[in-house]
């Protein structure tokens, strides 16, 4: 899902999921690269994601689409300690 917030110029991939069936078949990448153009088509100048360490699949589907992490924070949600990570990618 691509979603806007107060700067209609940045785009925010906000909702990344694929059923664990087709996973491995591109479908991922297919649909990021779509939610890129979408973005770009609608005239955003950069897309940002967030997302945690532990989702290593997810993580190389986003580097492979040129996205870059620009921002990592340690926290620790309901007993768990997890990194945090902010990704961006220039349109």
């Amino acid at each position: 899902m691509c979603a806007y917030g107060d700067d209609p110029e940045v785009a925010h991939l906000r909702l990344f999921f694929v059923d664990p069936l087709p996973r491995g078949q591109g479908v991922g990448a297919e649909l990021i690269d779509r939610c890129i153009q979408f973005a770009r088509d609608a005239g955003s100048k950069k897309m940002t994601l967030w997302t945690m360490s532990l989702l290593l699949p997810a993580i190389k589907l986003y580097e492979r689409a040129g996205f870059v992490c620009v921002a990592k924070k340690v926290e620790t949600n309901f007993g768990q300690t997890v990194e945090n990570q902010t990704w961006e990618l220039v349109l």
